[in-house]
């Protein structure tokens, strides 16, 4: 494991940048694995340094920086390089539209926008060390519930978050990491921190294509995967995979089975959780789990609305601390106590965690509470039910009404209105159903629950 920052209270050190350590350490070891080319650390180090070089005169101390952030070498290096010329990374979702891109950046109070490596080389910068609580990256959120926030990430924040995952993971110096998560969300960002730290190897491919994928887990250690890609791939899945380690599988509800059908095919898969405000992964579960429990470091509890903590086996909002947690948004105040997620969940008496989903997505109806996710998970269990959401909207008798988005094949609303009465209690079963031909979703697979609001 990387010696360059350990997070302990108190201790201010100097961090070199990624992947400087492993450059001088393990020259050698590929740390880039795409398609049709292997890059060891260090060639992405040598090429990290030119393109530093190139941005530097064009960069003030502490700039936002963005660059639309592809799965590619080019992209990546671009991403290590912003920091060590002194900006500010801003990975930016390469799908925006150039109208998107200029909104984001007015709102984060982006300064410059980068494009092509190969037009900023310049002379090499020599790595220095940076402050640990100095900003390295301002990540926007996934704005599925409002415009997206910026959310600063610093070393100390990335380095936390790059231990707890291996000391939880057991991942090594060599270890092979798969990643199709988008590099512009903390999850597919995470992935290249992670790697680096240790010495890793990022198998870094363009985009999502399941047969391919499921090719490609016979040759990695790691991977992470939103349910939908965990699905797809199981169309393809020929295991065993001997060498496959762990396959953490988040950003959405899991269907009811689906670990179960993984773990069938010889896929290690398992929950985790996290947020863009923890640097990524925080709990995580083991094989045969459908709960997760927090990492190493990781301070987790359920509060009810005024902060204060519920004893065991009550549902309220998660709340965490650590080092891997950010110290808030960029142009706002600074965050003050645990990092209140937003999310509704329960923790058992052994401190294992389920998540019950938003606080915000949590509908009153006729005075009962119902947790979307709880319904979302009874109607995926249908074996003629591919996809659903349920969210609720505003009723003036009642309060809110219970609304279902479900994409089925070959069934109606009878018939689904069957199923959930025999499962859930009168008051969960949706008053209105919507058969559509897919689900509004984000990249990282969760519910678009403003478009759903809107039809």
């Amino acid at each position: 494991m990387s010696s360059s920052l350990h997070c302990l209270p108190g201790t201010v050190v100097s961090v070199k940048d990624w992947p400087t350590e492993h450059a001088e350490r393990n020259p050698d070891v590929p740390f880039l694995v795409t398609p049709d080319r292997t890059f060891s650390y260090s060639r992405v180090e040598q090429m990290v340094r030119r393109v530093a070089g190139g941005l530097a005169p064009r960069i003030r101390p502490g700039q936002l920086v963005g660059v639309a952030a592809s799965s590619d070498v080019g992209t990546v290096v671009t991403m290590l390089a912003i920091p060590r010329a002194g900006g500010i990374l801003v990975p930016i979702n390469a799908r925006l539209t150039r109208g998107e891109v200029d909104d984001l950046c007015d709102r984060l109070g982006v300064g410059l926008l980068v494009g092509d490596p190969a037009e900023l080389d310049g002379p090499p910068v020599e790595p220095t060390g940076a402050g640990p609580d100095d900003p390295y990256a301002v990540v926007p959120t996934s704005g599925t519930t409002g415009h997206p926030k910026g959310v600063v990430l610093t070393r100390r924040n990335l380095t936390a978050a790059a231990d707890a995952s291996a000391a939880f993971l057991n991942l090594r110096r060599g270890d092979r990491w798969l990643c199709v998560l988008p590099l512009h969300h903390v999850g597919g960002l995470s992935i290249l921190i992670r790697s680096a730290h240790v010495g890793g190897t990022v198998v870094l491919e363009p985009e999502f294509e399941s047969r391919r994928v499921a090719t490609l887990l016979h040759e990695v250690r790691f991977a992470s995967l939103v349910p939908t890609m965990l699905t797809r791939i199981l169309e393809h899945a020929g295991g065993p995979f001997p060498g496959l380690s762990t396959v953490l599988v988040g950003g959405g509800p899991l269907p009811p089975g689906l670990l179960d059908e993984a773990r069938a095919a010889g896929i290690p898969a398992v929950p985790t959780y996290g947020a863009t405000e923890t640097a990524a992964q925080i709990a995580t579960g083991r094989p045969g789990e459908a709960t997760v429990r927090p990492l190493p470091s990781v301070d987790l509890r359920i509060i009810d609305q005024n902060g204060v903590s519920l004893e065991r086996g009550t549902v309220g909002e998660i709340a965490v601390d650590g080092p891997m947690i950010s110290p808030g948004y960029r142009g706002a105040q600074a965050r003050s106590g645990p990092y209140r997620t937003g999310d509704l969940g329960i923790l058992d008496q052994e401190g294992n965690l389920t998540v019950l989903g938003r606080v915000d997505d949590m509908v009153v109806t006729g005075g009962e509470n119902v947790y979307p996710v709880e319904v979302e998970r009874v109607l995926l269990a249908h074996p003629a039910v591919s996809d659903a959401a349920v969210w609720g909207a505003d009723d003036p008798r009642w309060g809110a009404t219970l609304h279902a988005a479900v994409v089925v094949d070959g069934i109606d609303e009878d018939a689904l209105r069957v199923w959930a009465r025999a499962r859930l209690a009168g008051y969960k079963v949706p008053k209105v159903w919507h058969l559509v031909d897919s689900v509004a979703r984000s990249a990282m697979g969760k519910v678009d629950r403003r478009a759903l609001e809107g039809r």
